[in-house]
């Protein structure tokens, strides 16, 4: 018998422990839209005393402590949450 069990959320909640790059590359290793992606994000950086900043092209800049990422959809046509250090 196979079972079919969704860890995603469990994943994402542990990854929040360990700091901002392994939680965002966890959002998208759980392939969230661009939008949910970006959201998370944004509310875990803010929650933790970051900041955000809106780039051009609208990347979004999030800074926590010494990390720092973009975040970006990377085709406007393929709806995922990018980022990169």
């Amino acid at each position: 018998m196979k079972l079919s069990v969704d860890l995603s959320e469990l994943n994402l909640a542990a990854s929040k422990m360990q700091g901002l790059i392994p939680y965002l590359s966890e959002l998208c290793k759980c392939k969230k839209s661009y939008e949910a992606g970006l959201f998370l994000a944004k509310d875990y950086v803010l929650t933790n005393g970051g900041k955000c900043e809106n780039l051009i092209n609208e990347e979004t800049k999030l800074i926590l402590g010494l990390d720092v990422a973009t975040c970006f959809q990377l085709y406007p046509d393929i709806d995922l949450f990018y980022f990169e250090i």
